[in-house]
């Protein structure tokens, strides 16, 4: 049995040459595993775009885009036994970015930005003083500044009563500028009625920063993918 909590919100406002828009995503899942129900799915995404026109095509703009989860997280070992490896705000990511924004292509939004920031915060005891994800060991914070590129699509109707979502986030840190850490997100969404829909989501995640334990016993930084369909029930309060 696997069960989905999602909960978003899409907010946009319009004011002459100013744009504002707001965007909160949370999800929580579990999967029953033999007798116990394990957690599957653990996201809290908020993330806010201020830009303003400058020509036809693009727009200056500032993006916070803050990341993290609810609950703690673990791995599970061949012997059934747990690797602690998350908490809320053990990581939480927060990246600031100020670039140019290429608006012309529908529902297609575009951010360059040649400079971004990007904190990572660990404020865990215990996974700080392991050095996890990419900080260093003791400490509870890491700073990177960098640049990169943020691309959102909105929800397309790419054939009848099937619909497209994507979002690509990329950085690269000055330091390291060939090491390009990214986060890639899709959603298809099949309609049944108004009310309900069937949505295949994925998401694939690399930093070269990151140790990911291997198949093979090693640790290292690796490519991480999940893949998840469900039945989704919806409300929808813009109309």
């Amino acid at each position: 049995m696997n069960a989905t909590t999602e909960f978003k919100v899409w907010a946009s406002k319009k004011k002459g040459h100013v744009e504002l828009e707001n965007r909160m995503e949370l999800q929580y899942g579990v999967i029953r595993s033999g007798q116990k129900l394990e957690k599957n799915n653990d996201q809290i995404w908020l993330v806010s775009r201020q830009s303003r026109q400058i020509t036809n095509s693009w727009q200056l703009s500032a993006l916070e885009d803050f990341r993290t989860q609810f609950q703690p997280g673990f791995t599970i070992n061949d012997d059934n036994s747990k690797n602690y490896i998350s908490n809320f705000m053990a990581p939480a990511n927060l990246e600031l970015s100020l670039g140019f924004s290429y608006n012309r292509i529908k529902n297609l939004n575009v951010l360059v930005s040649p400079i971004k920031g990007k904190v990572t915060f660990l404020l865990d005891d215990q996974l700080s003083q392991d050095g996890a994800h990419g900080v260093e060991a003791g400490k509870k914070f890491r700073s990177q500044l960098g640049s990169g590129i943020f691309l959102d699509l909105k929800e397309t109707e790419i054939l009848p009563n099937i619909f497209y979502t994507s979002s690509v986030n990329l950085f690269a840190g000055f330091q390291a500028f060939s090491q390009v850490a990214v986060d890639w997100r899709n959603d298809i969404r099949f309609r049944v009625n108004r009310y309900m829909s069937t949505n295949f989501s994925s998401r694939l995640v690399y930093d070269h920063d990151v140790a990911v334990s291997r198949d093979d016993g090693t640790s290292g930084p690796a490519m991480q993918m999940r893949n998840e369909i469900s039945l989704v029930f919806i409300l929808d309060y813009s109309k």
